[in-house]
């Protein structure tokens, strides 16, 4: 179709079109408007004991109700543990400003299940959007999914360390509630001791109700006798009091060691007393076990993996059961490293036994290649016996469950990959891909199984947004501007 013939329909379908939604402007909301498509899928694979009749297996697909190219909505997401609060960040969304919008300010979408299906609740901005803050990077839910916490690791304050000749991008975490008249922001949250690109707030993580968060700054300089490491990083605790929220502790490596990353992601047990935190020691990978005993966190044990090598540093991410006794890693090259290319990822699974932490698994994928990032995101259900894991350069461009693995026609078109424990041993239940798969979209960019593990939300942050009417017309189409998948079982 030419252009010419594409503006000379422009002008009546436009208006045609406008005409239509004054009518139907008194119907129509976010929260009642149809926004998701339910189809039928087979079996999310859970172990036999959760397993439900497989033609309640459902799958949604979201996108932002004002999605706009270069969102990236859904490169973060998680969800209750109860399986009903969904929140999905889009940290390069423009925002309001005072007197023009604020590009690539971040908004983070609330969405609640009901039984019409999933519908927006909320949309959620920084008080003062500020452009590249990274309002939305990181998220985290409680489990009632009350309450929420959004990372802004590139947002910059005044709280930088004496001396320093610039100051930016120390990071701040917001913390919202929700109540009966909707959500609230009661906290905004600094580091006691901010410093330029730390980067505060670029993983966290609640405990069970919400009471305690973990803060990830993995490029914090901690700081001895023998003087400061770059990059070393750190992990900050917060309580919240009947004073409103304090900082608890800030946690460093026993033996800290320049360009480690601690913190690079970070995961709390539901009642708050086992964190778990990722780090890049010695290029190999390494997690951090944390215990708390009394008001005093100690480091309980430092986890590693004997195969482990710099092609699959472990570390990634991290996610810990419930009762914080069953621990999943995530192996995966940096992105924008020169060995991401050659690294395929893997996972692993270890347990605690006595105080001790053993490696139980490495989980590879079943259609394993060269530059997948497998292990790049997973998440573990409360019980520690469901695991999701994705590669989000994965190129099989088969759609739905199920489908054609071999095939590498649709590049970094992502991946997830299911898996259930039967013993001591993890098998490999489902192989999920989006249901509209195209080259590019990173499926797979984040993940949350809620805690029993039959509630699973992916998203694919650099997918395409739908063609409009408008966008038909004038040849335009809402690049990356991302979207979430969510399956379930009844």
């Amino acid at each position: 179709m030419t252009s010419v013939f594409r503006l000379a329909l422009t002008v009546p379908l436009l208006a045609i079109t406008a005409w239509l939604s004054a009518c139907a402007g008194d119907k129509a909301s976010p929260l009642s408007s149809g926004l998701f498509a339910h189809v039928s899928l087979e079996s999310l694979g859970l172990p036999t004991a959760l397993a439900a009749v497989r033609p309640h297996d459902t799958a949604t697909h979201l996108r932002a109700s004002d999605a706009d190219a270069g969102d990236v909505f859904g490169a973060a997401v998680a969800l209750s543990r109860d399986g009903n609060t969904l929140a999905v960040g889009a940290e390069l969304k423009s925002a309001p400003g005072a007197s023009e919008a604020v590009p690539a300010a971040g908004t983070v979408y609330v969405y609640t299940r009901t039984h019409r299906g999933w519908r927006e609740q909320a949309r959620l901005l920084a008080p003062q959007p500020t452009s590249g803050s990274g309002f939305g990077h990181s998220l985290t839910l409680s489990d009632d999914g009350s309450r929420l916490a959004v990372g802004a690791p590139f947002e910059s304050h005044a709280a930088a360390r004496a001396g320093e000749s610039l100051a930016g991008d120390q990071g701040v975490v917001y913390v919202f509630e929700r109540n009966d008249s909707g959500w609230s922001q009661p906290a905004r949250l600094q580091a006691s001791n901010a410093a330029s690109f730390d980067w505060f707030g670029m993983s966290l993580s609640f405990a069970g109700p919400g009471d305690t968060l973990a803060v990830g700054a993995h490029r914090h300089d901690a700081a001895d006798a023998q003087g400061a490491r770059s990059d070393s990083g750190a992990v900050y605790v917060f309580a919240r009091t009947a004073a409103g929220w304090a900082e608890q502790a800030v946690l460093t490596a026993a033996q800290s060691l320049e360009g480690a990353q601690l913190g690079q992601s970070v995961a709390l047990s539901i009642d708050g007393q086992t964190l778990a935190a990722g780090a890049r020691a010695s290029g190999l990978g390494a997690v951090h076990v944390f215990r708390r005993d009394g008001a005093l966190w100690r480091e309980q044990a430092v986890v590693t993996a004997a195969n482990a090598t710099p092609q699959n540093p472990l570390g990634s991410q991290v996610a810990l059961s419930g009762d914080g006794t069953t621990l999943a890693v995530g192996a995966s090259a940096p992105e924008g490293t020169a060995v991401r290319q050659r690294s395929a990822g893997s996972a692993y699974v270890f347990v605690n036994q006595g105080g001790q932490w053993q490696q139980a698994a490495r989980i590879r994928a079943s259609n394993s290649r060269s530059g997948d990032a497998f292990g790049e995101r997973l998440s573990l259900s409360a019980d520690g016996r469901v695991l999701a894991v994705s590669a989000v350069n994965e190129s099989s461009a088969a759609r739905g469950l199920g489908g054609q693995q071999a095939d590498d026609t649709a590049q970094a078109a992502g991946a997830v990959y299911v898996y259930s424990r039967q013993g001591q041993r993890w098998d490999q239940t489902d192989y999920v891909k989006s249901s509209r798969t195209r080259t590019g979209d990173q499926f797979g960019s984040a993940l949350a199984l809620s805690g029993d593990g039959r509630q699973l939300a992916v998203g694919a942050r650099l997918e395409d947004g739908v063609w409009s009417l408008r966008g038909w017309l004038l040849n335009e189409r809402p690049q990356n501007s991302g979207g979430v998948h969510l399956y379930s079982r009844s």
